[in-house]
């Protein structure tokens, strides 16, 4: 089940969520430190642990620790693969906030509210 999150703010992780992906794919793959940047900034965004990140790759925990802490970078001619990951992440989030709250449908709402004046006047 996904948290509640005022409309807002749904609203602003999504637009960080669509910029994030813009950056993904403009990155500059040879420029390591735009690169150590933006592998940082997904994983703050996408709140993805290590762990997460190192299976959705299949490369270890460590490896990925290294990368986030900037010990160590993937070679260039893997990075377009790791940030289309990335995309594949964010995108997945942009359609989960877009999707209307699972387990309630406003055509309820008045049923909900009917049983609740039943059960009042049954008991009262």
């Amino acid at each position: 089940m996904r948290p509640l999150v005022s409309g807002a703010r749904e609203s602003e992780r999504m637009t960080a969520f669509k910029e994030l992906i813009t950056r993904l794919q403009t990155a500059d793959l040879r420029n390591d430190a735009e690169f150590h940047a933006v592998l940082v900034e997904s994983q703050k965004l996408l709140e993805l642990s290590d762990l997460q990140i190192a299976d959705g790759l299949l490369v270890s925990r460590p490896t990925v620790n290294r990368w986030i802490r900037g010990r160590n970078l993937p070679h260039v001619g893997m990075r377009k693969s790791i940030l289309s990951w990335f995309v594949v992440e964010s995108g997945r989030r942009v359609r989960i906030l877009g999707e209307p709250a699972r387990g309630f449908d406003s055509r309820y709402a008045s049923v909900a509210g009917q049983a609740a004046n039943l059960n009042v006047k049954q008991h009262g």
